[in-house]
């Protein structure tokens, strides 16, 4: 009974060193635990435009989905690798629809997936007022490219 306890006791602690050693290395590959992201997706906003913070919040969320379902169709390797880094993303702005369109642009000669978030003008703007684009998911260097020079919202 004792020698069954003992390896009872041995077995937990390989498996507690297994637990241990898969943490250990789960941690330096985790780019949540250690901030080392490779792919992200840039939202960027307008904000010349009065909208209420519901009506932002719902407009960058629009523009998140759009712009990931559009990588998951053309650039399903981004996207996948994108999903298992924790979805990374940042919420910036500009002053015009012409920056938000000139942004789409360069996203687009560079072939990242770019979204235009077009309002139907149902609440509180004017309808096919441009909101929003939505950049990647994409390599974080090349969406860096185009947004790396805009400030956060």
């Amino acid at each position: 009974m004792t020698a069954t306890c003992n390896l009872f006791f041995l077995d937990k602690s390989i498996l507690l060193l297994g637990i241990l050693f898969v943490d250990i290395v789960l941690s330096r590959s985790n780019p949540i635990i250690n901030n080392d992201f490779r792919f992200k997706q840039s939202i960027v906003v307008r904000v010349d435009i009065s909208m209420s913070t519901g009506k932002l919040a719902s407009q960058v969320g629009h523009a998140a989905v759009s712009a990931a379902e559009k990588a998951r169709k053309n650039k399903w390797r981004w996207w996948n690798i994108w999903i298992k880094e924790g979805q990374m993303k940042v919420v910036l702005k500009v002053n015009s629809s012409t920056e938000l369109e000139s942004l789409c642009k360069k996203a687009k000669k560079l072939d990242l997936p770019c979204e235009q978030i077009i309002d139907r003008g149902l609440t509180e703007i004017p309808p096919g007022t441009i909101t929003c684009i939505g950049i990647g998911p994409a390599p974080v260097v090349t969406v860096d490219r185009v947004t790396g020079d805009l400030t956060l919202l």
